[in-house]
Parts: structure tokens; sequence; C-alpha cells
């Protein structure tokens, strides 16, 4: 320091009593000067200090120490940290995790509305436990708490958990009273802070066979890890081991989102009963007990009913005359050419005095054929090319269970000249013995035909 006073020759007085020396230790963003010696510090969230390490729940941005904050558990990347409404992207490497399209800048990351899997809550600072939360406990430091009092008040710090602070590294949240499923899917943002130390981190998801995945992170790098399980009932471990305990570089957990899936994968989505057996609906994206008209209960699929055609015995593909493996014998008048192969058409022999008419299927058409009109449910129909499967059928049958009467008439005319009508149908039923199984068919002529036959459940 120099002062410079007057000019050298001046012979009047120039004093300096005293000089008071005083310092500035820390900068000013510090708002006093209680700072470390270090040259990087930060400003101390709370006090008017700067420290060289922010406190446990915050973390150095600038000159600053803020709350600690990752993108949530559900998305992808954001913009927003900790909120699950400003997602940028939504990524899993769960296959049955598959995300709405959303033509914003942000938005939440949601399933799907058919989606097979669907989110059943997030676990974070706010989450009770027990009450109406699924999660019921949480054991750490191998204590286990159950108190009806959200996590922020004994496991988090701030947004997130400091496994390094706790005197044991591995954290478990028991998990009950879940909805109908057969399979949990996990999946929770984790930090770490470590460089020479432990970087991995371990989730066990408890179920019949546990699943374990494990994971190495980057240093002061976001990251999730995710895993499912084939769980359907009871309670629900989730297990976190990170690091090695004694550890002090920072390793934090921030929320953890547990989906479900109630149904299995090919019903198409979280629509299905909730008791197996259950077949995927033919049309729609769900499951359902009993097949819908005209379908029928085929592995775990609903299939189109299809019979032997009415000109076999029996048959190596459904409704297909042409694939007979055995001709009909009931009936005398109806002699039969031996088969070509293992399958082909049931052809009466030319010398045979009955021959074949016409089939009644679907496809055929009123009027334009021997079949003039059809009544059901009380009703004639009898418009010239109207095709049945327009009216009476149902894909390849005529289920009865859909018609409001038990009886369906069918009007033929304009035959050629004969002396004896011969009709064969083939029919099912699933009623039980309980049920009426019985069949009437009835044929018109000179001397009315009724034949009553008692079918067999399923065949």
């Amino acid at each position: 320091m120099t002062l410079a006073f007057g000019t050298q020759s001046d012979t009047c007085r120039k004093i300096v009593q005293d000089i008071s020396l005083y310092f500035e230790k820390c900068s000013l963003f510090c708002q006093s000067n209680d700072c470390p010696l270090s040259l990087t510090y930060f400003k101390h969230p709370v006090d008017a200090i700067c420290v060289g390490d922010c406190p446990d729940g915050y973390t150095e941005v600038g000159d600053l120490c803020v709350e600690t904050k990752f993108c949530h558990s559900t998305c992808g990347s954001c913009t927003v940290m900790n909120d699950a409404t400003k997602c940028t992207s939504c990524s899993s490497t769960l296959g049955p995790l598959v995300y709405q399209s959303f033509g914003v800048a942000e938005s939440s990351c949601a399933m799907t509305t058919t989606n097979n899997a669907q989110l059943l809550m997030t676990v974070n600072k706010d989450t009770p436990l027990g009450g109406t939360s699924h999660l019921i406990s949480v054991n750490y430091n191998s204590i286990q708490e159950t108190t009806l009092t959200p996590l922020s008040a004994f496991l988090y710090t701030q947004n997130v958990i400091e496994v390094s602070l706790l005197t044991s590294n591995t954290i478990s949240f028991v998990f009950d009273t879940l909805p109908i499923h057969q399979k949990l899917l996990v999946r929770a943002r984790v930090f770490t802070e470590c460089t020479t130390e432990n970087t991995t981190i371990m989730m066990t998801l408890d179920g019949p066979s546990s699943y374990i995945v494990t994971q190495t992170l980057s240093t002061n790098s976001q990251t999730i890890i995710e895993g499912e399980v084939v769980h359907n009932t009871g309670p629900f471990t989730l297990v976190f081991e990170f690091g090695t305990q004694g550890e002090t570089c920072r390793k934090q957990i921030q929320d953890i989102s547990v989906y479900f899936e109630k149904c299995q994968t090919y019903c198409g989505s979280n629509d299905c009963p909730d008791t197996e057996p259950y077949y995927k609906h033919p049309a729609d994206s769900k499951c359902v007990s009993v097949c819908p008209l005209s379908y029928i209960e085929s592995s775990h699929n609903c299939v189109p009913t299809q019979l032997c055609h009415s000109s076999c015995d029996t048959c190596l593909v459904k409704n297909d005359a042409s694939s007979c493996s055995s001709c009909p014998s009931t009936i005398s008048q109806l002699s039969y050419d031996p088969l070509a192969g293992p399958a082909g058409t049931c052809s009466l022999t030319m010398t045979n005095n009955a021959q074949l008419l016409m089939t009644v299927n679907k496809n055929t058409l009123l009027r334009t054929t021997a079949l003039k009109s059809i009544t059901y449910n009380s009703v004639l129909h009898s418009t010239t090319g109207t095709a049945l499967s327009s009216l009476l059928y149902s894909q390849n049958v005529i289920d009865f269970n859909g018609l409001t009467s038990n009886t369906v008439i069918f009007g033929f005319d304009f035959l050629p000249i004969h002396k004896k009508l011969i009709v064969r149908a083939k029919v099912f039923t699933e009623c039980s013995v309980i049920q009426n199984q019985s069949l009437s068919m009835t044929l018109s002529g000179d001397l009315p035909t009724v034949v009553t036959k008692s079918l067999t459940q399923s065949s």
C-alpha cells in the first residue's frame, strides 16, 4: 500500500494518524465471510455461509446448492426435474411398456389405453406407509418402518434417499393389497457421485422366481434401472443394494415407479376377467371368460366356430367338403365312392339313386337357389339374392343363443323331380347334461318326419 501526500517541498503539515485494514475472505454470494479456504465453494442453501460440499439432498449448480432433483422415473428425458408431466421423451427396455405418443414438447409418459401394463404407483418422498397406500413397510438400517407417515419423515433427504448416510447399503420396500395382476414392472431413477468407489446398484424383484438386475452407473449421470418379474399373489418385496457400505460418496435414489400387468400378454390390454381361464376376444383388445357368439375357445383364443362339413362323417379340415376323412354310413340310401386318399369329397356312386342337391351354409342365396325363404325370430325372409350370412349366420354357424326363438324354418321350392328327400345337418352344443341338449328336425312331406337327437356336450 502506498500513500502520496501533496508535494515534497510543501512546508505545511501533512499527517497520517493510523490506517485500518479490512478484508473480504469470501465471494459476495456467500453473504458472509464464512467460507472454506479452498477456491471452489458454494452458497449454503439455508445458512449465510459458503461450503466446500453441499449438504445431503443438495447438488452443486454454479455457485449454489440446489435441491437434488432428477428426471422423474416415468420419463426418458425431461425439461423440468422430478415432474412426471414434463417428460420430453419416453423410453424403456421393458417390452410391456408401450407409451402414448404426444405431439407437444413435454408431457406425461402414459401407457396407451389398451396397453397390457399400466402404472400402479410412484414411490417418492411424499409416499405414505400403510393406509390406502400399497407400500406397507420400508426396511433400512436393520429397522422396519410401518408407521402411517410419508417417507420424507425418516428415509428421504429433500427429494432423494441418500444411501451413503445409512448404516446399511440395502433398502427394501414391501407392497401389499395389490390389484389383481400376473406381472410387476419397476423403473427407478438413481444417481451416484462415486468415482473410484463401487458404482454398482443391484435391484431385486421378489416373485416365484426372483428377478435380479445389476447395473454399473456412470459418475454424475442420472440413470434408470428397470426390471420385471412374474408375480400374482401376496406381498411384493423390492430390494435395492447400492455400492459398498462405508463409502462416503453420494449414492441416491429419487423415485420408483411400479407398473402392473393384470392380464396375460395375449389379451392385448389389462381388460380381462379376475380369474383364469380366459380367452382373447376375436375383435377387441381384451380377454373374456366365454367367447362371443359363433366363436369357440381354442387354447387362449376365440376362433370362428367350424365343424366338419355336413357331407363328411369325420374330416381333416373343418368346414371343407373336400377334406372328409370318412363318409357317413347310417343312411342306407347313401352309397359312397371310396375316398381317393386320406382326405377327399364324400361323393355318391354314379349309380346311386340318391344324389346331392345342395348344401345350405352362410354363402347360400335366397331364391337364386332352391332355398326360397327362411323364418326365424317369427319373421319370414325371402328377398331374392340375400346371402344367409347377412341374415341368419354369424361367422360360419347359426348360433341359436343369438335368436329370440329356438326355431328356424327353411323353405325350399322348384326342386327337381323326386320321390324322397334326405337331409344331413352338422350341429354342435356346449350345453351340459342339466341343460336341454336335444335337437328336433322336422321334414315336411306327405308323411312328415320328426327326428329328435340328444347331443353330447362339445360334440
